[in-house]
């Protein structure tokens, strides 16, 4: 359900917030020089994270994982406009032909599905779900990359996952901090949260780190091209239909 997929990540932010604040006190990392312009743009980032989960989900409960991780790959495509805009940077001739062999590989996995499916509406509606996403973080990626340059990585990712933690939180009051049970006394529960969360950290960690040494939208099309991997275990794991 809805309200699942929110308390799900509500935990996972929250326990990824701690790791985060963890690391960055460990570490003795400073606290942002300019904290006004680092709030706006934790700000905007957060609103972005939160629509973008919202629409994430939804293309997920009308569309197979084998559709919509395929269209997310798109953002690297939408990057190399955003980018331009929002950070100067500019794509080169190879860096294009790479994007574009993940939107057009992205593009054969979609349209591989038989267009003569009766859910074909359902799935649709899945794919724009999926395309407006893709767009969105195509945005907040490159604001990732300001945040993290106005700050750390470490307190920025925590600020950002303790940020989205409360909202979760607010949104399901029913799995509000004060009621853990359910985690607690479900081993698989505490399983699944627990690899969610280790995940979550590795990915946050080596995305943030890689955006400072060049450009966002060469580390999104790389992280984007996971989406085969995805497609293949969602066939292999999941029973999603045709590869191809």
């Amino acid at each position: 359900s809805g309200a699942g997929e929110m308390g799900f990540m509500a935990w996972m932010t929250a326990c990824s917030a701690a790791c985060f604040w963890i690391l960055w006190g460990s570490l003795s990392r400073p606290l942002p020089p300019d904290p006004k312009s680092f709030v706006e743009v934790l700000c905007v980032c957060v609103v972005g994270a939160i629509f973008a989960n919202v629409f994430y989900f939804r293309a997920l409960r009308l569309a197979p994982l084998s559709v919509v991780m395929p269209i997310l790959s798109l953002s690297p495509a939408f990057m190399i406009l955003t980018s331009r805009w929002m950070l100067g940077e500019i794509a080169d001739p190879s860096g294009i032909a790479g994007i574009a062999g993940i939107v057009v590989g992205t593009a054969v996995l979609y349209i591989g599905r038989n267009p003569a499916s009766p859910d074909d509406r359902t799935f649709r509606r899945g794919f724009l779900w999926a395309l407006a996403t893709s767009f969105i973080w195509s945005v907040t990626a490159n604001l990732d990359k300001r945040a993290v340059g106005l700050s750390d990585l470490f307190f920025y990712s925590a600020t950002l996952q303790s940020a989205l933690s409360v909202i979760f939180f607010v949104s399901v009051p029913a799995l509000r901090p004060g009621d853990i049970s359910s985690i607690i006394h479900n081993s698989a529960a505490r399983r699944r949260l627990g690899q969610a969360v280790a995940l979550d950290v590795i990915v946050l960690t080596s995305q943030m780190t890689a955006i400072l040494q060049t450009n966002v939208s060469y580390v999104i099309a790389i992280k984007r091209s996971g989406a085969i991997l995805a497609v293949i275990l969602g066939w292999a794991c999941l029973g999603e239909g045709q590869l191809l």
